[in-house]
């Protein structure tokens, strides 16, 4: 079972027309990770209290700039919502 029909039988909903591709990159080429603190040991905090603060913006950048240098072909990152991506993005220029 793909995603979809998993979600649709957890759910109860039976859907007319369910999509699923195959991913354009392998499993070796992906990780998923936690990380509680950054390279200078602050902790990686991306509650609403704390995402726009200097500091866990300053820290998240410092993560982000350590993994560009060890990903040759470039990075995927999400954020939570679009407003903690554009602070992100508004500190880090």
């Amino acid at each position: 079972w793909g995603p979809a029909a998993r979600g649709a039988a957890e759910l109860g909903i039976p859907f007319a027309v369910q999509l699923e591709n195959a991913h354009v990159i392998s499993e070796s080429q992906v990780l998923a990770a936690v990380l509680p603190k950054g390279p200078t040991g602050c902790a990686l905090n991306s509650s609403f209290r704390s995402r726009e603060s200097k500091e866990y913006l300053d820290e998240l950048g410092g993560v982000l700039v350590n993994c560009c240098r060890l990903v040759p072909d470039g990075l995927l990152v999400f954020f939570p919502s679009y407003s903690a991506l554009n602070s992100a993005l508004a500190h880090w220029k």
